[in-house]
């Protein structure tokens, strides 16, 4: 739901009409589930916004294609698939926008006027129209990130991009008869290539070494897509190291979370950049690791 409502419906829709082509749809059902994928996808790439927005549909456009082809070549599972179709549809996209003159100059600023229109949005919706002082301190914060969420565009289409893919592999498995690969696997399987550690070293340096633009907005980028991939790792890890536990004990453990989130967050980060060499998972219980 999170997803469906903060992210671009495209980056889903597409590469699900492409699964449940693949799938050879035989029944009733199922055409008439691809047919409304596809009308949704084409409903949702018809309004002309601003250059964002068509940045945005371009980068669906691509990923719709890239996943097909790599689909149709059966280029390894889901996660090699899924890390082509978005590589692919970036350099698409970047190319697209640099042979029709759209620099990245443009693309953040239009960024940052869409996060402005919609901070201002929440700032005309306050009650009696004079926010309160807290309303006000939380709004001065908003406007401050907005520079970094335009700066950090296209690393949220990346995981925007990735999100999207893996739920159309969970959903077309429910709605197809014979689903094209296999399952998408559980938050303890999650894993991808060790090799990536070294984006992430790379992207790191770069910031940390004040590197000058453009290299430090792509290495901001990169960081974040490495990071939250790590994070997700470290999850993983953490989901297959304890066994399952009461009602009670997940509740107040969600709590927490919620309350020390950056920390949690920052420790998830490092528990998956250390399993790269540690591989905590391979030392664990077959009963408690779920292999």
């Amino acid at each position: 739901m999170l997803y469906v409502w903060a992210a671009p419906p495209i980056f889903a829709l597409g590469p699900l009409a492409v699964l449940l082509a693949l799938s050879r749809p035989a029944s009733s059902r199922e055409r008439a589930w691809l047919l409304a994928t596809v009308l949704l996808s084409l409903v949702w790439l018809a309004p002309v916004g601003g250059v964002a927005d068509q940045v945005t549909r371009a980068a669906g456009v691509f990923l719709t294609a890239a996943f097909a082809a790599v689909s149709l070549l059966r280029l390894g599972g889901f996660p090699a698939r899924a890390g082509l179709a978005v590589a692919a549809a970036a350099a698409a996209t970047a190319v697209t926008c640099a042979a029709v003159g759209i620099g990245w100059g443009v693309v953040r600023r239009d960024v940052g006027r869409m996060a402005l229109r919609f901070y201002r949005t929440l700032e005309e919706t306050n009650a009696g129209g004079a926010p309160s002082e807290r309303t006000a301190a939380m709004l001065d914060a908003m406007y401050a990130l907005v520079d970094a969420t335009a700066s950090l565009f296209p690393g949220m289409l990346a995981l925007w991009a990735l999100a999207g893919l893996a739920l159309a592999w969970s959903w077309h498995r429910r709605l197809a008869s014979r689903p094209h690969g296999g399952p998408l696997g559980t938050l303890r399987d999650f894993r991808f290539s060790d090799h990536l550690v070294w984006g992430f070293v790379i992207a790191l340096g770069l910031l940390l070494a004040g590197a000058p633009e453009p290299w430090r907005t792509g290495a901001a980028n990169l960081l974040l897509v490495l990071g939250t991939l790590y994070a997700v790792r470290g999850a993983a890890v953490g989901a297959a190291s304890f066994p399952r536990l009461p009602l009670p004990v997940v509740l107040g453990g969600m709590i927490g979370v919620i309350l020390l989130l950056p920390l949690v967050v920052f420790g998830l980060l490092l528990l998956g950049l250390v399993d790269t060499w540690v591989d905590f998972r391979r030392h664990l219980p077959a009963s408690r690791s779920g292999d």
